[in-house]
Order: structure tokens, then C-alpha cells, then sequence
């Protein structure tokens, strides 16, 4: 089978995945249940990091109904008018089921998160991985949302610093393939600028930055770009992503689609992307498919059935077409709580895992 017709097959999959359902919700779910944008919940207008204090507040509300009380709406991560921190730690239990077997513990992030606003308009971001040691994004932004709280959502921006550069859906789970694989993942930050509207329904991004994973210094005279674009309505959004990067080593070209839809208690969102990557100092090339996604069902307030589908065509990882499939539960206990067991299991010939089992458990403000 050639390397069009594996990724034909990953976009009529996404195709039907994306039409088979008749009710749907998307994500990142919370943004899309809500029907607004990442610039609401987060300090970061294009996702993830530090909840502003209305995040916080819509976050609490994931948690069972018996439990919700818990939360009594005092404290929102605001130390002052001008002092806010946040956190997450995720702790994760993932068991392989075939030979060779491994039951590993381990804490893929435990982040402390700061924020201060000295001036009207002007936002200074750190977040640091203190369970791994590493530091993060940390970056100054000028912006027009409101200061203290953030309860006026950010519509314009201008970032300079370390940054995690605005690709596809923002999914939690960096081993996803849409994550690893294309280099997009939460410790993959870079040096640079980024510039952002939000005009009407629209969500517009630019990054230009050194190139260099891991927030290193640049090691020829060009810069990466990052294009994100989402349009975004009630039940719905599109958009699509852009990378180019022409380093020291490689040139990378990265393009992709992903959507969401979101009606009654049920929820789907999905992406598919193209890599082509040329190696520059032998001058050899390979081009990489990759496609995911996932449905989700709330059972209740605060409990929910998760399905994902993650695929990749690289014959650099493995023989053929390999893809995956997960499901499982995600529940809310109380506010802040995330518990999660999911069961993951490889399909076809790929060479990139066993099945697995996976217990997380993640708390956060």
C-alpha cells in the first residue's frame, strides 16, 4: 500500500468519524461546551497554562453534583489585584498488558503557574514543571483584555518570550500522535514573538520564533513560523494550522485541518495533519500522516464516556499503518479533580506499542 493511499485512509476516516455522529461536543471540551474561546478560561489566549479567574470558576463547575458545593467561589488563584497563581500536577499509572510488561508511575508535569500584571494592559507568565525540574513558557504579553481578574477575555496580543507555539488542538495528552509526533507537545517550547486577534467569531494566530526545540538559541540567520486559524460559531469550529521551519539540520513543512462539534451530551473533535521533513545534510526526505480522533459522552454532571482513535503513516516509527485505539471514563469527584481509566489498544501492523492501561489522576487550579 502506497503513502497516498495511507492517507487517503486516514482522511475518509475522519471524515466519517466526523459525520457518523449525529449529537456531538468538542474539545478542548470545556471551551466548546461553554461555546467560547481559550482566551476566556486561560491566561494564555491560545490555550492551556494558567485559568484567569473565570476559568476557574467555569472549571469547578465539571465536578459531580454532590460535590460541587465544595467550591464556594472565594478563591480563584487571585493573591491580589495584581498577583495570580495557578497549578496542575498529573500524576499517571500506565501499565503495558503484553510482552515485554511494564507498570510504570510517573508524574508527567507538576506546574506552578504566576502571573503579574504591573501595568494596565501588560501581563508578565511564568510557568515552571516543578516536578521535572524544567521551566516552561515564561513570556510578557501586551494585551487589551481587563487586568486583575481577566474576566474581559483578551482579544489582541503580542507575546515575547518562551512559548508554546499555537498548532492544532490543544489536547492534554502529549502522546498523542498530533502531539509527540508532529513536535507540538507542552515541553516544546521555542524563543520568539507571537502575535493574536480575535475578530467576531474568528481566533487568528502568528508565531515567529528561533526554530530550535526546547527554547534553545537560533543556529542559522531564519526563523520558524506558526500560523493558527479557527473560526468558531455556537455548535461549531473549524480551522486549520501551519508550520515551516528551515534549520541546521532539516527543513520541516507541517499543515493541518481539525474540527469540533458539540450537540446535547455528545462531543467529537478531530485532526489530521501532513509532515514533510528533508534532512539537509544527506539530503534524504519522508513525509508523515497523522490523524486523530475522539467522542465524548457526558453520562452526568461531572462523569463522562471517553472514545479516541489515533493513527500515524511514518516508516521511520514502525512498518505500515499504525493506529490505535482508547476508552474509557473521566470523572470529576470534586472540584479541581480529574480521575481518568482508559484502555488503549493497537491495531494493525505498527511497531509502536503494546496495549496498554492507563490511570490518571490530575488536580488543578
Amino acid at each position: 500500500m502506497n503513502r497516498i493511499t495511507r492517507g487517503g485512509e486516514l482522511l475518509l476516516f475522519f471524515i466519517a468519524l466526523t459525520f457518523s455522529i449525529k449529537n456531538a461536543e468538542a474539545v478542548p471540551y470545556f471551551a466548546v461546551i461553554a461555546n467560547t474561546q481559550c482566551s476566556h478560561c486561560h491566561i494564555n489566549p491560545t490555550g492551556g497554562g494558567m485559568r484567569s479567574s473565570h476559568g476557574v470558576g467555569l472549571y469547578s463547575e465539571f465536578a459531580l453534583k454532590k460535590t460541587a458545593h465544595l467550591f464556594d467561589n472565594k478563591f480563584k488563584g487571585q493573591i491580589n489585584p495584581y498577583i495570580g497563581i495557578g497549578g496542575d500536577i498529573r500524576l499517571q499509572h500506565l501499565s503495558t498488558i503484553e510482552t515485554p510488561r511494564a507498570n510504570n508511575i510517573t508524574i508527567p508535569w507538576g506546574a506552578l503557574y504566576l502571573r503579574a500584571d504591573p501595568i494596565k494592559y501588560f501581563t508578565f507568565y511564568t510557568d515552571t514543571d516543578l516536578a521535572n525540574l524544567t521551566s516552561r513558557e515564561i513570556y510578557g504579553m501586551i494585551h487589551n483584555g481587563m487586568i486583575s481578574d481577566h474576566d474581559i477575555p483578551t482579544k489582541l496580543w503580542l507575546k515575547a518570550g518562551r512559548i508554546n507555539l499555537p498548532y492544532g488542538l490543544r489536547l492534554p495528552d502529549d502522546s498523542s500522535f498530533i502531539r509527540s509526533d508532529l513536535g507540538f507537545t507542552f515541553a516544546g517550547q521555542d524563543l520568539g514573538v507571537e502575535v493574536g486577534a480575535e475578530p467576531g467569531p474568528f481566533r487568528l494566530a502568528l508565531a515567529v520564533t528561533n526554530g530550535v526545540g526546547g527554547g534553545a538559541g537560533d543556529d542559522n540567520g531564519k526563523k520558524a513560523f506558526t500560523w493558527f486559524s479557527e473560526w468558531h460559531r455556537k455548535i461549531f469550529r473549524a480551522g486549520g494550522s501551519f508550520f515551516y521551519n528551515d534549520s541546521l539540520v532539516s527543513r520541516t513543512l507541517s499543515g493541518g485541518i481539525h474540527s469540533a462539534l458539540h450537540l446535547w451530551k455528545f462531543a467529537i473533535l478531530g485532526e489530521i495533519d501532513l509532515q514533510r521533513v528533508r534532512t539537509n545534510v544527506v539530503n534524504l526526505s519522508r513525509t508523515v500522516y497523522v490523524g486523530y480522533g475522539e467522542i465524548d459522552y457526558e453520562l452526568t454532571q461531572g462523569l463522562f464516556l471517553k472514545g479516541a482513535y489515533d493513527a500515524i503513516d511514518d516508516n521511520l516509527r514502525g512498518s505500515g499503518l499504525h493506529h490505535r485505539v482508547s476508552g474509557g471514563l473521566e470523572i470529576f469527584p470534586i472540584p479541581f479533580l480529574e480521575v481518568d481509566l482508559l484502555y488503549r489498544m493497537r491495531l494493525g501492523n505498527g511497531a509502536l506499542g503494546d496495549d496498554q492501561i492507563m490511570g490518571i489522576f490530575h488536580a488543578f487550579f
